[in-house]
């Protein structure tokens, strides 16, 4: 049976989630503009443009045509199947009950970037970390770019962080049977990513000491949920082209230092430098810490295994690494906790120090560069697709230079879509239209002339085929 908690007790727990609350109201708020925003040229319209096709193929072909939401026609590609399907099925119902747009797909990270918030303070709380120290911990960390950005981008923590949760409460209320609550938490993991279903394998193993029956309980759910997974991953693919994928994953970079280099980027770029210097500290104190040990190195060991496993995938998806922030709140909750502790000044202003650091932190986050660079500026590549149409008779979408993976071009145009090279300039009709960056022009033609472009939108034009072959060629 759980304890009963003091009136007191129930005073500044209400205190403690209005404050929560207000944290994430505060992101919902800065996140509300970029659910307007066209999808482009950046991982969140790649991934959201892949889910806006499913959506739409779903929604006109039916349940078994889409292949259960997996088709990706037009795209050659055919089904993308290549990770457990909650997200797909999220964006299904949305797509159903709210009808197809950029909002409702940006929709679905919106609110599991709120509930991330609400969660990982839920994961503190049960670890016996302080209201003050885990309502610091969450501000400081979403004063971050790599927070900011990526807490709205798909289910993120949030699944993860639902299971330790539910994991938590069970094992806080010695009970011998798994709560249905945390049955479901664990379908939701398997269901919702490779990374999720690993946590909740290994936070049954680590149960099996203390709750045999509970993880064992857990197991079974698993297991059940992963056939259920594979179920639909099989439907529409082979296991020949799943494991080629899995084998590509799984490749190391050639070049170490430059994956090195190129995480050294990543972290240099998303994260400012006084939060640099906190994130070993953080870890370090998350493990000395035997109320928090398990859920710290759980966390971390997954998101080790994601990226170090995972070495080629992880060196282009710089938010890969994001879930290293649940652990990484943890152990800052714990150092807060620490320093705060002592003279009544400590208390005081230490507090005040932080609550000073995060809000200046994140309003520079806001006036800063990254709003543009990472949401307004690729957006300008949807919305020039979504005001201009294809070339009449055109069947393929193309794209010339640094694009990546333009799937929100399929998703504007409902083509196929490829890359044009020099080599196809001669086989592609001169009417048709490519889609290139002004700034990033394909090597082939470096210096494009913009006064010939269709249409041009920030960074983005959309020139024939032709031209920019003429172009090349002068």
């Amino acid at each position: 049976m759980m304890r009963a908690v003091p009136i007191g007790q129930r005073q500044i727990d209400r205190a403690g989630w209005l404050g929560a609350i207000a944290i994430a109201v505060t992101l919902a708020a800065s996140w509300w503009w970029i659910l307007f925003l066209p999808l482009g040229d950046s991982h969140d319209g790649r991934i959201n443009g892949r889910f806006g096709i499913h959506v739409r193929n779903f929604l006109g072909l039916g349940a078994v045509e889409s292949g259960f939401g997996s088709s990706l026609a037009p795209l050659a590609e055919g089904s993308y199947a290549h990770h457990p399907p909650l997200i797909n099925a999220i964006h299904m119902i949305f797509g159903w009950v709210l009808g197809q747009g950029e909002w409702q797909l940006h929709l679905v990270g919106w609110l599991a970037g709120i509930a991330t918030v609400l969660l990982i303070v839920g994961v503190m709380r049960l670890v016996g970390i302080s209201w003050p120290a885990s309502l610091l911990a969450v501000a400081l960390t979403a004063a971050t770019p790599m927070f900011w950005i990526y807490a709205r981008l798909g289910l993120g923590m949030a699944p993860g962080l639902l299971l330790v949760v539910m994991v938590l409460r069970n094992q806080q209320s010695q009970a011998d049977r798994a709560s249905t609550g945390l049955k479901v938490a664990v379908v939701i993991a398997v269901a919702s990513s490779w990374p999720n279903a690993l946590l909740a394998a290994v936070v049954a193993m680590w149960r099996l000491r203390h709750q045999r029956r509970v993880a064992i309980e857990m197991a079974i759910v698993g297991v059940l949920a992963g056939l259920a997974v594979f179920a639909w991953i099989l439907q529409a693919t082979t296991v020949a082209e799943l494991a080629g994928h899995t084998r590509a994953r799984l490749s190391a970079p050639a070049d170490l230092a430059g994956y090195v280099s190129q995480y050294r980027f990543f972290y240099g770029t998303l994260f400012p430098n006084w939060y640099l210097w906190l994130m070993i500290p953080a870890l370090i104190a998350g493990v000395a810490d035997r109320r928090s040990r398990p859920v710290v190195l759980i966390l971390t060991g997954v998101v080790a295994a994601w990226t170090v496993a995972l070495p080629e995938a992880a060196f282009v998806h710089d938010y890969w690494t994001y879930p290293l922030l649940g652990p990484v709140m943890i152990g800052i909750g714990g150092l807060v906790h620490l320093a705060a502790t002592g003279p009544r000044w400590r208390q005081l202003a230490i507090p005040f120090a932080l609550v000073v650091l995060a809000a200046v932190s994140f309003v520079d986050l806001q006036r800063g560069p990254y709003p543009d660079a990472y949401f307004t500026e690729p957006s300008e590549a949807g919305r020039l697709l979504s005001e201009v149409d294809p070339a009449a008779g055109q069947q393929i979408g193309y794209v010339a230079g640094p694009i990546a993976l333009p799937r929100w071009m399929a998703y504007y145009w409902e083509l196929d879509v490829q890359e044009l090279t020099d080599a196809m300039l001669g086989t592609v009709d001169p009417s048709y239209l490519v889609l290139i960056r002004i700034d990033r022009p394909p090597d082939w033609a470096p210096d494009p002339d913009v006064s010939e472009a269709i249409a041009t939108a920030g960074r983005y034009a959309l020139f024939k085929v032709g031209t920019l072959a003429a172009d090349a060629s002068s």
